[in-house]
């Protein structure tokens, strides 16, 4: 419900309450300025289901149908843990 907000790069907010479709309950979550501001970041998934995601979130497409795309296209740099 605030993940445009979220994304926002010229945000001033450092942590929001947002209500992702898929979760039962609200969730914080820092948004996408403060992540970057920390001028590194590490990015950990595991099993094959995930590694399809991220494969996915790795193409072609809007942020705001995957967010951690948001992330990945971030020019922070970025050190990712995929442990199958």
């Amino acid at each position: 419900d605030r993940l445009a907000q979220a994304l926002d790069s010229d945000s001033r907010e450092r942590l929001i309450e947002i209500k992702a479709p898929g979760a039962g309950e609200p969730r914080i979550t820092f948004t996408l300025p403060v992540l970057e501001a920390a001028g590194r970041l590490k990015l950990h998934i595991e099993g094959a289901e995930k590694k399809k995601v991220l494969d996915k979130a790795l193409a072609d497409g809007p942020e705001t149908d995957m967010p951690v795309r948001a992330v990945l296209r971030s020019a922070t740099p970025l050190t990712l843990y995929w442990c199958p």
